[in-house]
């Protein structure tokens, strides 16, 4: 099928002669993005308390459509029983649903067992997550082994140029026959590769990294202050490092007054940079989140640094508005929400104006009260303070809620270590 998007329709007859719907987006997205996790980070699994794991936030592609996890999700695994089995949690696209989720597969128990195989039929999508390995008699998920399986989300041009470079190297091969390179051909139909290497497709169904780099977290700067980063104590494979900034979140303001709430505190700009190369020492600044005080507007908080890059802050709520996002070239922080002064008037009282919400996590919040609202702190880094509010006898408890801090992360290129 040929598709031609993105025009403007043209009346006819009082109809538009061409419209776009989610399939159009997705056919976009799909043919820039490969399906996987959209980072380091994202959907990563790891054991929580009982029989449970833990899917970290993130987003992830899968057909060209998105999932987005503000904060972590739990799942349950099925009790253990008398023989060990493998889980596969994996990211699950169901068209008929109109859903994207993660979930367990639950495999069957056996002295020898295998990982159940994900589903790409009828509509429904998996990608693997992790394979999950649950002894006999298991308690808890802190017994089970978790091997990362997680595909990244590659920009699909990346891939041509390494199935170029593995084509090449074939045809460079001194091999026998024509049989030997139909055979080495086949093998490598059983490659997929992500935009930092690649994964063989091994006989027990489960794609594992071979002879190439992953990228893993090397440092991380989230609390305010100065610091330096020595690329010698933190090599890179490769000697490309990748780097994310996000400025200070700002603070909620305080308004003092029977039944006023101030706005929330704006989100610090969120850099990315990549394939960076470093040479000496680099200095590191992390900016304080914004700060507030009885009957004020909220502050302004600091920006982050890592060497030339910089991320903006979020600024502070005012007496009703939210505080702008930090803004760095096309990199913009969330604004904070609006508070409002005559809560008494509406029917929800939770209007302090909500703290913007960071890559990190939320901003702050403050709940229904009819009397006062309590500022919030932001709880993701660089995210932003929730606005207070209340009669003016309570003025030493009314602060806006703090901004968060910002954050430097630093990644680099390792080889990946054996299951």
């Amino acid at each position: 099928m040929e598709r031609s998007m993105f025009f403007d329709a043209r009346l006819v007859e009082g109809e538009p002669d061409v419209t776009y719907g989610a399939a159009d987006l997705a056919a976009l997205g799909g043919a820039v993005f490969a399906d996987g996790a959209a980072s380091g980070d994202a959907l990563a699994i790891t054991p929580d308390a009982g029989m449970t794991v833990r899917v970290a936030p993130g987003a992830a592609f899968i057909r060209g459509r998105a999932y987005v996890l503000d904060s972590e999700k739990t799942l349950s695994l099925e009790a253990s029983g008398d023989a060990p089995r493998f889980d596969l949690a994996v990211l699950r696209l169901d068209l008929g649903a109109r859903e994207i989720v993660p979930a367990v597969l639950t495999g069957i128990p056996a002295a020898d067992p295998v990982p159940p195989t994900p589903t790409d039929e009828g509509g429904v999508t998996e990608i693997p997550l992790a394979k999950i390995g649950v002894p006999a008699g298991a308690q808890s998920a802190a017994a089970c082994s978790v091997a990362d399986l997680r595909p990244f989300a590659a920009i699909r041009s990346m891939e041509a140029p390494i199935a170029a470079a593995v084509g090449e190297a074939i045809e460079a091969l001194d091999l026998p026959d024509d049989g030997d390179v139909a055979a080495l051909r086949a093998l490598v139909r059983r490659v997929r590769t992500d935009g930092a290497g690649a994964k063989a497709l091994c006989d027990d169904g489960v794609y594992r990294a071979v002879g190439v780099l992953e990228r893993v977290e090397l440092a991380r700067y989230d609390r305010a202050g100065e610091y330096e980063f020595d690329p010698a104590e933190c090599p890179s494979a490769n000697g490309l490092y990748d780097v994310e900034v996000i400025g200070g979140g700002g603070s909620g303001a305080s308004i003092l007054g029977e039944g006023k709430r101030g706005g929330g505190g704006g989100a610090g700009a969120h850099v990315t940079v990549c394939s960076l190369r470093l040479g000496d020492t680099v200095a590191v600044a992390v900016g304080a989140g914004g700060v507030s005080a009885p009957g004020y507007d909220g502050m302004t908080g600091g920006e982050s640094r890592f060497g030339s890059v910089f991320a903006a802050p979020g600024e502070g709520g005012t007496r009703t508005t939210g505080g702008l996002g930090g803004e760095t070239a096309q990199f913009r922080g969330a604004d904070g929400f609006d508070g409002t002064l005559d809560a008494r008037s509406l029917v929800s009282l939770d209007d302090c104006g909500a703290g913007a919400p960071s890559a990190f996590g939320p901003g702050g919040y403050a709940g229904e009260h009819a009397d006062v609202a309590m500022g919030d702190r932001g709880h993701g880094a660089g995210s932003g303070g929730s606005g207070s509010g209340g009669p003016e006898q309570l003025a030493e408890v009314l602060a806006g809620g703090r901004g968060a801090d910002g954050a430097v992360i630093v990644f680099g290129y390792r080889a990946p270590e054996g299951e």
